[in-house]
């Protein structure tokens, strides 16, 4: 399929298993959640609306994974099983899978990436405070304080006072440990983080930002 540009980003409608070894093929780096909200951040700031307003509309996936299991779950970006998955990968129900020593050991590895489902306000909006609040978007932050607290009050004061926005969907726990990828979903809207990506299925907006993109459409 055809890759396009757009707003200094190579765009590709493809499986998530497929677009990821066209990717790296290229040398290219697949963006995480923090990236693209350093990058709305950083548009709004320059005063580059039609970017930021690029990057507030449509949903795009991301290399930023969501391992979970027993009600918790991880917030890990650049996630290296997800930058190396292909075609071939064995997948369970569209997700990677894990055995509980090996999800254990990675909660061990990344203990700041992780909560508790009871951390969290989920699946329903949150206030302006709420927002600001939420250990869910901060650590979909990258830990980044200053980022989390810009990329929320640039979101909210593009919506009627007293919306509620950005709600954090995960996935229902199964017998097993899997991981999936988190993906921003209808930012023009609500600005969501859903944790539910198949990842044999269709992403869409898979944006990399590159220098000298022209030579660089796969």
């Amino acid at each position: 399929m055809e890759s396009t540009i757009i707003q200094g980003y190579i765009i590709k409608n493809i499986p998530y298993n497929q677009g990821m070894p066209l990717f790296r093929n290229k040398g290219l780096q697949a963006l995480s959640f923090k990236d693209l909200m350093h990058d709305v951040v950083e548009a709004h700031e320059s005063k580059d609306y039609e970017k930021r307003d690029f990057l507030l509309k449509n949903y795009k996936d991301t290399s930023t994974a969501c391992p979970h299991y027993n009600n918790t779950f991880g917030i890990i970006h650049d996630f290296e099983l997800l930058l190396n998955i292909n075609e071939n990968t064995p997948l369970i129900n569209r997700a990677l899978s894990l055995t509980k020593k090996e999800y254990n050991k990675l909660k061990k590895e990344n203990k700041d990436y992780f909560l508790s489902r009871d951390d969290l306000i989920i699946e329903r909006g949150l206030s302006e405070q709420q927002a600001l609040e939420s250990k869910g978007w901060f650590l979909l932050s990258g830990r980044n304080k200053e980022l989390h607290t810009n990329f929320v009050k640039i979101r909210y004061s593009l919506s009627p006072k007293g919306s509620k926005l950005m709600n954090i969907y995960l996935p229902d726990d199964q017998e097993n440990p899997e991981i999936r990828a988190w993906f921003l979903w209808d930012l023009d809207d609500r600005s969501d983080a859903i944790a539910g990506d198949s990842l044999n299925y269709y992403t869409r907006l898979f944006g990399v930002p590159q220098k000298n993109l022209e030579k660089l459409l796969i």
